[in-house]
């Protein structure tokens, strides 16, 4: 299994990836609120409930790896 966290890399590959910084400004995409309930793997709007994965350097995102192929 390859994992991989650094998203600028990824984001060549994948395209514009929407994901919550606990160190940034950070807007919903859906109503443009900026109010959060944060848990330990999702952030969820507190206007719209939009939810979005959070960015952890110790935790890979589900998007960030490939299952093996048998």
């Amino acid at each position: 299994m390859t994992v991989c966290t650094d998203y600028r890399a990824i984001q060549s590959e994948r395209g514009y990836l929407v994901l919550y910084r606990s160190t940034g400004d950070n807007v919903c995409p859906g109503c443009g609120g900026r109010q959060w309930d944060v848990g330990r793997v999702m952030a969820e709007c507190a206007l719209c409930s939009t939810a979005i994965p959070l960015v952890s350097p110790d935790i890979p995102t589900p998007t960030d790896f490939e299952p093996e192929r048998n």
